[in-house]
């Protein structure tokens, strides 16, 4: 193989997106620019809650059982493994900003995936749950 194959077979590969893209399918967040989603660590979700305070909405997935030992704030309360999911979710505004959590991330990636794939314009999915936003927040 030559060097102009082997250059050719790199950049496909990066176009692929074989080297090291993670979940992340948004470039900059800003108010210009629409986010999809992100798996976002707890101080990017405080960020968004200072500049779309108005405009953000928490969606705890767990069951009402893990709820009982705590939530964020207002928190929408819609159980993943409820049989209503997909209706509770679809009956929200796809249009507003939402951050998506459980208890340590594994199924509110599931429920912010579903989300996304229900057309949902911004989500934000606590990457490390329930368990890593502050207590004193």
């Amino acid at each position: 193989m030559d060097f102009k194959h082997i250059f050719s077979f790199i950049f496909v590969l990066a176009g692929l997106g074989l080297f090291g893209q993670t979940q992340t399918t948004v470039q900059k967040i800003s108010p210009q620019v629409e986010l999809i989603y992100v798996d976002a660590e707890a101080d990017l979700v405080m960020q968004h809650m200072r500049s779309y305070s108005d405009d953000l909405v928490f969606i705890d997935v767990r069951t009402s059982e893990e709820i009982q030992h705590g939530k964020i704030g207002k928190a929408i309360e819609i159980d993943f493994k409820s049989k209503d999911f997909d209706e509770k979710i679809n009956s929200l505004d796809k249009n507003k900003r939402y951050v998506v959590y459980c208890y340590n991330g594994s199924l509110s990636s599931q429920a912010a995936a579903k989300m996304k794939a229900a057309g949902f314009k911004q989500i934000l999915n606590l990457k490390d749950g329930y368990k890593s936003w502050p207590s004193n927040y």
